[in-house]
């Protein structure tokens, strides 16, 4: 595929799996998350940067230990090789 131009804010809102690959090459990788009111991803490390774009709820990220707020638009950037934990808050994802 040349060109991936998908509206991530509907495919995001309509995505009720915790995990959801809706794009792969040996270069990027594009996946949809829903995590629960109090749930979280758990403890994780990559080898290449991730982004991670919030479409709804609020949050925090722990990112080699320092939290960081999340909110609606919210758009962050791990550099690789860091410790990422996202979590929700008891509340609507």
């Amino acid at each position: 595929m040349a060109v991936f131009n998908k509206d991530m804010i509907e495919l995001a809102t309509k995505n009720k799996n915790f995990q959801k690959e809706v794009y792969y090459d040996e270069n990027c990788q594009v996946v949809l998350m829903s995590i629960e009111p109090g749930e979280d991803i758990g403890e994780e490390t990559h080898d290449a940067d991730q982004t991670t774009f919030f479409v709804a709820g609020e949050g925090q990220a722990l990112v080699d230990g320092s939290r960081t707020k999340v909110t609606p638009t919210t758009w962050l950037l791990f550099r690789r090789a860091r410790s990422i934990t996202s979590s929700t808050r008891a509340m609507n994802p």
